[in-house]
């Protein structure tokens, strides 16, 4: 009884996780207006890149900043001196 509620347990912690867009590179799927309007977010896993809505419907491409890193609230690549944290926020559609 013990082993198959551990067991449950375990495997709804995995769900929720999977299931978690902070899991995700925070690739946008460029599927709203919104999302166009915007065009630049931010790369979950690498602060060196970052996403680029080019045509509505298609997933972002990648960019990566020259030098330093990609700074999503200003949605432009800045020195590392200048480069803060920021939590990761998902775009309004995902690509996957």
């Amino acid at each position: 009884m013990k082993a198959s509620i551990l067991a449950i347990f375990f495997v709804a912690i995995i769900g929720i996780a999977l299931g978690s867009n902070n899991l995700r590179d925070g690739r946008p799927g460029c599927a709203t207006d919104i999302e166009m309007r915007q065009v630049y977010y931010r790369n979950f896993w690498d602060a060196n890149a970052y996403w680029k809505c080019i045509n509505k419907g298609v997933p972002a491409s990648p960019m990566r900043c020259e030098e330093g890193g990609y700074q999503g609230n200003l949605r432009k690549c800045v020195d590392w001196e200048d480069w803060e944290w920021e939590d990761p926020v998902a775009p309004p559609s995902s690509a996957y």
